[in-house]
């Protein structure tokens, strides 16, 4: 966290009401935010290893979507999980390759 980041937070408290109103906000939106995460971390991303595992198990950007829209959020990420569009810490980390049915993917944390 920024030294400015840090000032603008001691100068300007988060109140209990405001907190519940950001989390509130955070849940209403929810799947939008998940929506924008996906396209701008992992799809416009050629390096997220998530890019990877969604590739290989031919999602694209609108198949996810749909998925969420018909399952729900939850179930669709036990979806994926399961499919094997997941990344442990050690295969993050490029400790360990990432084997997902005989495809392997080697990750650098960088």
């Amino acid at each position: 966290m920024s030294a400015s980041v840090l000032s603008q937070m001691l100068k300007n408290p988060l109140t209990v009401e405001s907190s519940i109103e950001i989390m509130k906000d955070g849940l209403k939106n929810r799947e939008l935010n998940f929506f924008a995460m996906l396209e701008k971390c992992i799809f416009k991303n050629p390096r997220s290893p998530y890019k990877a595992l969604l590739d290989k198990g031919g999602y694209t950007f609108n198949s996810v979507e749909r998925l969420v829209k018909e399952t729900g959020l939850e179930n669709a990420l036990e979806k994926l999980y399961s499919v094997g569009v997941y990344v442990d810490v050690y295969e993050y980390k490029g400790k360990k390759n990432a084997v997902r049915g005989e495809k392997s993917f080697h990750f650098k944390e960088s």
